[in-house]
């Protein structure tokens, strides 16, 4: 028994159920006119009453079926168009096989329109249904009233019942039989897959149906239906019969229509497309950005499809949709490689965009399909093509999947820019680091991606790749050792010749726009400093120096010329101004106010007159420097101001320029010494600013950062123990009450620091007349508490940190020396290169300009330049032999391939004929290997002519002071006395002292 099956006779059990169910079902089918059932299970109430002809042959699970969703379009038909049977055979008299998945309407929306119909009959529903659904044909049939015949050819071809069709036609039913929503019973037999759909057409048509009924929302026709529903022996014979095969083209009064092709090729029937073909369907349409049946084939990658239609000369050009996707698009976007190569073989445009402005090419990298990001590559799509919002493919490309990484290496190859931003200055490698896509970030780096680039909210690549990928770190010193190459013979022969590539640190052409040194600062800001001392890049900022170090002198003489101008003017105004009154000693002797006029007394006098002449060039000296200084920290603000805000020392520059105007003011007696007071200030602060330019200075960059680190603790030290100073301060001013030095506060606190120092004054302040302690016993121990906590706990607290921290120094000099190094390379880069200089060329000549940039680049924007060094050769002085030692190294833990040129040659086949360019290189190497040959024979004779000249110096030195010697000794007088022998003794003495000599 089928699953709607139902006995003939029943019970009077059964008979109050079938009243008591037809009074739920009428309560059901009213609401039904109102809403739609919420749930699943309303719809499986009403289906229980329904009964079929014969058992199904086909269980549910005996084919896949799609949504049950009837709107169809591109982005939902693409994977479920169509339904496929699986040991499934369709048999005459067989219910419907539904493929609710491509079908035009599911088979529940047309049971329940059905359900409609019967509600409105007077008759019980459940026994209209139980006669529908009798197994025994004519005599129940009859029973049916004429009212529910509509419902009853409907039923008939929906089921594709050919007996109870023609029953129901004989008996005077209508066969224009149509629904609430004006679908007839043609739309129902050719919504059937069935192959007993065709021979319920044929019925229909004999009783006079129409051909081309149109539905009330205007979706399909027969022939539509019988398109969706694959049935091709259905679609032929609604052709035979008459059906526009071309219904819904263009046709304004059915704009939500499509063509029976496009709905043969959502169905994936090729039978049923070949026959609408056959028959004149059209298969382009002529509304602009309709959807055509090649957008289709592209989108769901039918590839029979697909070369039909470009067999029938589908335009590939048409666009569909408001995004105006063409079919390359909508095969890319789904990764349709199949259908990819058969529009390219059909010379489709593969570099054409979309609303979005999105290329073919955009689209398969976001689909992630290795092979259709291949066939457009080759095909030759652009790489470099960016969409509204400055994406390139490479930027679609970096998503989190597994596939990415394959996608990325075939952008790579093929050219992409791995710098290229998009509208918030992402580079591929931002993307990779915010999507925790390691892989794809690995690779970009190894590809030279510039780690530097910032986005617009000053976030560097760098920094994301240390919060979000930290494992990707590790290949930046991978990607520095690629730049060591072997150019000629093996690393550890004498005569080795390496290249190093400094590209790897200054990636891309705009290093005469943006300077070198972007990647070193970015390591120190994102905290991989340590990544300096690596060989690479310690040879590249070695060569940087020696490029740059002129302008560093520039400007070193430039604060030193300014600290002396200023300084000189301080001493002309502040010192030998006011010993003029030596001027007039002789005439007149100015009276005296105070004791401090006394040392300007004109017996007092310390500094000779200087000319006015000579005091008036410091002054305008200092005045014009101080201008220029001025100009400097307006122009570094304008170019960096957050930069140049976070630095102390510019607000130092800023105080001695504010104190350059403040000194040279006129002087007004009525407002006191203030000038004076601040010219002390500003002399030391000038000074003290010029020792930190010089320790900018490598060389002495240690000593001065030993000097502020110190100090910095220091300052740190005396504020943690500042309460502990100020209470001795405090006390010693309360029992020496009398003692000037020490009983006011900040002269107490002042002599209580250098008591610190070990001027300590013991016997004065205990035994002095003058001093002696009015508290003798409480002074003691005040004195001695003061002793032991703060000159010997506390300063050798202080001493011992002092030393702690230049041992740390002294540790990480290379690497803070390296740092210091960088930040100064960077920091003249950026006054050089600066925009504001372009924009202002009045300011200094372009070429100037030009040709000093040009200088101090190290890799040059314009072609690729490699320097060469020989490790193993002491000649060779452009490196120090620490960082030539440390690059051969990296050389020597590489894993080696046979690619050296000597190595290649060795493993040649030696019966290779020798033609004229192996003969030419060969004597050139020949005559190379002869030179350096020559060259050894001739250092080592000079060598050892030198070594002989020495040693011939040193013996006619070695000689005269011999000579001189034997000379001095002969000269000698011998001691008086008598002995014997005396004469003799005499006599022989020139003998005897040069042979005891």
């Amino acid at each position: 028994m089928g699953k709607y099956d139902m006995p003939s006779t029943l019970s009077d059990q059964k008979c109050s159920e079938e009243r008591r169910d037809n009074k739920d079902f009428r309560t059901r089918s009213g609401r039904a006119k109102v809403r739609k059932y919420a749930n699943r299970q309303a719809f499986q109430d009403r289906r229980k009453p329904w009964t079929t002809t014969n058992g199904a042959t086909c269980s549910p699970n005996h084919f896949d079926t799609a949504v049950d969703d009837p709107t169809f379009s591109i982005s939902s038909e693409s994977n479920t168009s169509r339904t496929e049977l699986k040991n499934c055979t369709i048999q005459a008299g067989e219910p419907s096989l539904w493929l609710s998945g491509s079908s035009v309407w599911t088979e529940d929306q047309l049971k329940n329109s059905i359900d409609e119909l019967l509600s409105n009959q007077e008759a019980s529903s459940v026994h209209i249904k139980t006669i529908l659904g009798s197994t025994e044909q004519s005599r129940n049939w009859c029973e049916l009233p004429s009212s529910c015949y509509n419902a009853a050819i409907l039923y008939a071809s929906m089921t594709t019942n050919i007996a109870m069709l023609r029953f129901f036609l004989q008996h005077g039913a209508s066969p224009k039989a149509a629904d609430c929503e004006q679908r007839t019973a043609l739309h129902y037999a050719a919504s059937s897959s069935a192959v007993a759909a065709a021979d319920c057409i044929i019925s229909l048509r004999e009783y006079g149906a129409e051909i081309n009924p149109w539905d009330k929302l205007g979706v399909a026709t027969p022939l539509i239906c019988a398109a969706a529903a694959g049935n091709a022996d259905a679609v032929k014979v609604l052709l035979h019969a008459g059906a526009d095969v071309n219904a819904g083209l263009a046709d304004p009064k059915y704009p939500d229509s499509s063509t029976p092709l496009v709905w043969a090729v959502r169905a994936r029937s090729a039978p049923c497309a070949i026959h609408l073909l056959e028959a004149g369907a059209a298969v382009n349409s002529p509304q602009a950005y309709s959807e055509a049946p090649i957008h289709v084939a592209a989108t769901q990658g039918d590839t029979d499809l697909m070369e039909l239609l470009l067999q029938k000369k589908a335009d590939i050009r048409v666009l569909f949709g408001r995004e105006r996707m063409s079919a390359l698009h909508l095969a890319a976007e789904r990764g349709n490689s199949g259908c990819i190569h058969l529009l390219l073989n059909a010379k489709a445009d593969c570099n054409t965009v979309n609303f979005r402005g999105q290329t073919p090419l955009h689209l398969a990298t976001l689909s992630q399909s290795v092979e259709s990001v291949a066939a457009l590559l080759e095909a030759g799509a652009r790489h470099d093509i960016c969409d509204n919002e400055l994406k390139s493919p490479l930027h679609s490309a970096i998503i989190k999947t597994s596939r990415s990484t394959d996608i990325v290496h075939l952008l790579i190859t093929a050219g992409a820019d791995i710098n290229g931003r998009d509208n918030f200055g992402c580079t591929p490698l931002h993307l990779a680091a915010i999507n925790e896509n390691s892989k794809a970030a690995t690779v970009l780096v190894q590809a030279g991606a510039d780690l530097s680039a910032k986005t617009k909210g000053g976030v560097s690549a760098l920094d994301f790749l240390v919060r979000r990928t930290p494992d990707v770190l590790a290949t930046i010193p991978r990607r520095l050792d690629s730049a060591v190459i072997v150019a000629d013979h093996d690393p550890l022969d004498p005569d080795c010749e390496l290249h190093l590539d400094f590209n790897v640190i200054v990636p891309g052409g705009d290093q005469q726009r943006l300077g070198e040194t972007g990647f070193l600062i970015t390591l120190v800001a994102a905290g991989q400093r340590h990544i300096l001392q690596h060989p690479i890049i310690r040879a590249f900022l070695h060569l940087k120096w020696f490029k740059i170090r002129s302008l560093f002198i520039v400007s070193l003489l430039f604060h030193a010329v300014f600290v002396l101008s200023l300084s000189a003017n301080i001493l002309s105004i502040y010192v030998v101004h006011r010993n003029r009154n030596c001027s007039v000693a002789n005439n007149q002797q100015p009276p005296l106010n105070n004791e401090s006029d006394v040392m300007w007394d004109s017996t007092h006098c310390l500094y000779p007159q200087w000319p006015l002449w000579l005091q008036d060039a410091f002054k305008y000296l200092n005045l014009a420097f101080g201008a220029l200084s001025l100009g400097k920290e307006f122009f570094q603000l304008l170019q960096t101001p957050s930069e140049y805000v976070r630095s102390s020392e510019n607000y130092i520059q800023c105080f001695l320029i504010i104190g350059v105007v403040a000194i040279n003011l006129p002087k007004n007696l009525n407002h006191g010494d203030w000038q004076q007071h601040m010219a002390a200030i500003i002399i030391v602060v000038a000074w003290m600013e010029l020792m930190m330019h010089v320790g900018r200075f490598p060389v002495f960059g240690l000593y001065v950062q030993m000097f502020t680190t110190v100090a910095a603790n220091i300052a740190k030290f005396l504020t943690a123990y500042m309460s502990l100073i100020i209470g001795f301060s405090l006390g010693l001013s309360v029992l020496y009450p009398e003692t000037k030095s020490l009983a006011l506060l900040p002269y107490s606190l002042v002599t209580t620091v250098v008591m610190m120092t070990g001027e300590l004054e013991y016997s004065k302040y205990f035994y002095d007349d003058g001093y002696r302690p009015i508290y003798p016993i409480t002074t003691l121990v005040v004195f001695l508490a003061f002793l032991l906590f703060v000159v010997v706990v506390l300063m050798n607290l202080l001493v011992g940190l002092a030393v702690s921290d230049i041992q740390g120094l002294r540790k990480s000099a290379g690497l803070d020396r390296l740092v210091r190094q960088t930040r100064l390379i960077a920091r003249m880069e950026s006054i050089v290169f600066s925009p504001w200089l372009n924009q202002l060329p009045c300011w200094f000549d372009t070429r100037a300009r030009k040709f000093i940039q040009r200088k101090i680049l190290v890799v040059p924007p314009t072609h690729h330049r490699l320097y060469t060094v020989r490790p193993n050769d002491p000649r060779d002085n452009r490196f120090p032999p620490d960082i030539k030692d440390n690059i051969l190294k990296i050389l020597l833990a590489k894993p080696h391939k046979k690619s050296y040129r000597e190595l290649h040659r060795s493993n040649t086949n030696q019966s290779a004929p020798l033609t004229e360019e192996l003969f030419d290189e060969l004597m050139q190497n020949v005559h190379r290997l002869c030179h350096n040959c020559v060259s050894q024979i001739v250092l080592m004779n000079s060598s050892v002519e030198n070594r002989l000249s020495k040693l011939e110096n040193q013996w006619i030195s070695t000689k005269k002071q011999l000579d001189t010697l034997i000379g001095i000794l002969t000269e000698r007088p011998l001691p008086s006395g008598p002995s014997p022998g005396g004469q003799q003794r005499n006599a022989n003495s020139p003998g005897l002292s040069s042979h005891n000599f």
